[in-house]
């Protein structure tokens, strides 16, 4: 459970004790110690929540290696990406409204909600704004905007063949390039492909570090964007 599900539930607790206080006068201290106890747990996540973020924000990478690290993933706090220990590029969580940072706190399973993503490198700045169709579904669709400049989208591709095959899909449409980029289900490892030729990879291992291997070094930056693009919205 995350803080914002354990606040959630001592709030509905603590509404329905004080309606039936209202109504039938009935009060137990031992109901209340319990329900507080929800409070005192959503302190316990906050703070490693917290902690978490802390570390994602002095995360030091790996030898030899373009890494980045974000276990939290609603923070509007920057984290960033290495190429060993030396940072190349950083990036962070924006939300358009207030109330959709606090909406995505109720749940884990709404983290990838409004989920609109800013990375400065020091060749291009690149951001991916959500383009949302319904406020009662996860966004699909995203403009991508360079040096503030729109310059191609980014869509998900949920159709029946691509769910046989047990795999999610973003497609990267940029300068009229398509850059597909693709996961199965049962792995976590995630491929982009131009045509049929796969020119960058990354993976999530047990230590929560995301690395990426990219031989396209024209668009190395815009590829890496993507693919944390990736990582938030099928792995949250």
């Amino acid at each position: 459970m995350t803080m914002g599900e354990m606040l959630l539930l001592y709030g509905l607790f603590t509404i329905g004790m004080v309606i039936r206080f209202l109504l039938t006068g009935m009060f137990s201290w031992l109901e209340f110690g319990l329900i507080s106890l929800l409070l005192f747990a959503s302190l316990v996540f906050g703070l490693l929540d917290n902690w978490q973020i802390r570390r994602d924000m002095r995360y030091g990478g790996r030898a030899n290696t373009l890494t980045t690290r974000c276990v939290e993933r609603t923070t509007r706090r920057p984290k960033y990406v290495l190429e060993g220990a030396q940072q190349i590029g950083s990036y962070r969580r924006s939300y358009q409204k207030g109330w959709q940072f606090l909406f995505v706190q109720l749940s884990a399973k709404l983290r990838g909600w409004f989920l609109n993503l800013n990375f400065s490198f020091s060749d291009r700045t690149v951001s991916y704004v959500e383009q949302r169709s319904s406020l009662l579904a996860r966004n699909q669709k995203w403009l991508v905007y360079e040096n503030g400049e729109v310059v191609g989208t980014v869509r998900t591709d949920a159709s029946l063949k691509r769910m046989s095959t047990f795999k999610e899909v973003m497609l990267l449409s940029y300068q009229d390039v398509e850059y597909e980029v693709t996961s199965s289900t049962l792995s976590s490892k995630i491929e982009v492909r131009r045509g049929a030729e796969v020119i960058a990879t990354s993976k999530a291992n047990l230590r929560s570090d995301v690395t990426f291997q990219v031989k396209e070094q024209q668009n190395r930056s815009l590829i890496l964007s993507v693919l944390v693009l990736f990582h938030y919205h099928f792995q949250s």
